[in-house]
């Protein structure tokens, strides 16, 4: 009888076991079948070259697969002058009016296909006389876009720029605290002894050995497959780990040391130089007779702080009252003011929408998802009108009344 019971229970205990693993496994070819995990390698790193000038560029013509793993998956094309967009004629066409966009991957926005990136919506938004130039490239650094506008972009006739700060990383990379791709370095700004801002650039000569475009970090080896590592070959492990653990973690992130009440030393320096780089451009569209706007992009952390920054303050034990989280908007806001520099902060628009319960970025690589930038272009249309930057358009896409809702 003992050992008929055993049986029983061993019976029982390999049928659960066996519609465990068979319910696993049905889980994990449904995620494979409806692509409910993006998981294919991301091909990103073949879409740059190193540069001269710039330290790196998007290659003309190329086209890659980007992925960010569990989240999105794209198609890049770049055109014949390397930007993320349709292709344009130098000199400006008669008739046309030119709205040039700089700035990170928060311009490029390879994590949403090219018809959902801002740039391309605005189009829509705008009178159709008014063309709306990408020439966002990821990883720059204001200094890096200020070249590109001296170098590329003027030659484009632009009657607006539209200059777009990312508070996350732009004062950092101001000073090339770090290189984004690797082996690649970018242009550093500097204070001239006279008071002004020198952007010096990039070696003349690419990394030796010769480094192939791309890499955006370290890589090693994979690891040899063993018992140890088997379950991170199954797309269930990260899809459960990143819907599980990212999104109830949080780490130290810079915002931390940019809204400090009490800087270090380099933190004045990136914000003495974002100061500086802010003059050159103005300095030069001003020359140039052309109209410029000062773009502030939020962070993740600015837009959802009462999720990720409460998070953050609990988990590093930090005192809430040190802290001015919107310390670098203000201070753009205050640079723009001095100069008369046209300012617009997407920070509370995009707060209010987040408050709605709006899914504006990508938890884990923290970039604009598709909604995030419809609200962007709406924004930053809704003011260019505003301001009579640009003329009210006749005729508005319907897109106008879903961005603005």
């Amino acid at each position: 009888m003992a050992r008929g019971r055993l049986s029983t229970l061993l019976g029982k205990a390999t049928a659960v076991v066996g519609s465990t693993l068979l319910t696993l496994l049905l889980m994990e070819l449904l995620i494979r079948i409806f692509g409910l995990y993006p998981c294919l390698e991301s091909q990103e790193d073949a879409l740059f070259e190193y540069s001269g000038v710039y330290g790196w560029q998007f290659i003309p013509n190329k086209s890659a697969r980007y992925v960010a793993p569990g989240e999105s998956e794209t198609r890049v094309k770049i055109n014949s002058a390397g930007m993320r967009d349709e292709e344009y004629s130098v000199p400006k066409p008669p008739g046309k009016r030119r709205i040039a966009v700089l700035g990170d991957s928060f311009v490029s926005n390879m994590d949403v296909e090219s018809k959902d990136v801002f740039t391309e919506l605005m189009k829509k938004l705008l009178p159709p006389n008014w063309q709306v130039l990408n020439f966002g490239v990821n990883g720059y650094s204001p200094a890096q876009e200020l070249l590109l506008l001296k170098d590329k972009v003027i030659r484009y006739e632009p009657d607006i720029v539209v200059l777009l700060i990312y508070i996350r990383n732009d004062f950092d990379d101001l000073a090339g605290s770090m290189d984004w791709i690797k082996g690649y370095k970018r242009p550093k700004a500097r204070r001239a002894e006279e008071g002004g801002i020198v952007v010096d650039l990039a070696p003349t000569s690419p990394p030796e050995p010769p480094a192939t475009a791309g890499g955006w970090g370290s890589q090693s080896e994979e690891e040899p497959l063993s018992i140890k590592n088997l379950h991170t070959k199954f797309l269930l492990y990260h899809f459960i780990r990143d819907r599980i653990f990212y999104r109830f973690n949080v780490f130290l992130m810079p915002e931390v040391r940019l809204c400090s009440k009490h800087p270090s030393d380099e933190t004045r320096l990136s914000y003495s130089l974002m100061e500086g780089i802010i003059k050159e451009v103005y300095n030069f569209t001003r020359k140039n007779d052309i109209e410029l706007l000062i773009v502030t992009a939020p962070t993740i952390i600015q837009v959802y702080d009462t999720v990720y920054w409460a998070k953050m303050i609990r988990k590093y034990g930090l005192a809430d009252e040190d802290y001015d989280l919107f310390a670098p908007n203000e201070f753009i806001q205050k640079t723009c003011e001095d100069l008369g520099i046209r300012n617009l902060d997407l920070t509370p628009l995009l707060r209010q929408r987040a408050a709605s319960g709006e899914q504006l970025y990508y938890r884990h690589n923290q970039h604009w998802t598709r909604e995030g930038n419809q609200r962007v272009a709406g924004i930053i249309s809704s003011y260019l009108r505003d301001s009579k930057l640009v003329s009210p358009a006749s005729q508005v896409s319907s897109l106008a009344g879903d961005v603005r809702k």
